[in-house]
């Protein structure tokens, strides 16, 4: 279930992104505090991996469901969960290390983002 409409600004370098962070609350619909928690732990991910790897690695595997299982054991809403302190679901060590790997490789992809555009400025006057 989702909670609410935010925007947040985030610095990504000498870029300034801002980005919309949708989310559907249905009418009458009153988030617990854990779904609150995981939706800012969304933002932590969005922190970290930056805006567009954030889309492509976890806010369209999210919105679509994709992957297999239950949907609070995919990487991207486990460390949802634990980057946002949600304190009544647990998940197993495996769930958690699989869910850090996967977002370890986003932001390894941030980086590698970051050093091509450094590389391309050079060369490109």
């Amino acid at each position: 279930i989702k909670v609410f409409m935010c925007c947040e600004q985030i610095r990504a370098d000498q870029d300034h992104w801002v980005l919309l962070r949708l989310v559907i609350k249905p009418k009458g619909y009153t988030p617990t505090k854990d779904t609150v928690r995981h939706e800012y732990g969304h933002i932590k991910q969005l922190e970290i991996i930056g805006p567009t790897v954030y889309m492509s690695t976890i806010g369209i595997p999210s919105m679509l469901n994709l992957g297999d299982g239950d949907y609070y054991d995919k990487p991207w809403e486990v460390t949802a969960d634990i980057l946002g302190g949600v304190k009544t679901r647990t998940h197993s060590r495996d769930v958690v290390a699989k869910g850090f790997t996967y977002l370890a490789t986003g932001a390894t992809m941030r980086i590698a983002q970051k050093t091509l555009r450094t590389i391309a400025r050079c060369f490109i006057k």
